[in-house]
């Protein structure tokens, strides 16, 4: 029993500036490689209801990425 494995978990991220940045960076090289031809460009992201209703705080912290990722693009 001495040798248990230590458990440590990381603070939530998705906030976090340079985060953002990193999305922000692979979200512009991903865009500039598709070829759109006008019309509206929108991404999708869905969480189940039974976990929205659970109030897990992943649908707050998707959120406040999704803005922070939006001000960052400008």
């Amino acid at each position: 029993m001495r040798r248990q494995p230590t458990l440590r978990f990381a603070p939530p991220y998705f906030d976090d500036a340079a985060y953002i940045e990193a999305l922000a960076q692979g979200m512009r090289e991903g865009l500039a490689a598709l070829d759109f031809t006008g019309g509206y460009r929108r991404l999708f992201h869905g969480l189940p209801q039974f976990q929205i209703d659970k109030g897990d705080p992943y649908r707050t912290h998707c959120e406040t990425t999704w803005r922070l990722l939006r001000e960052a693009m400008g």
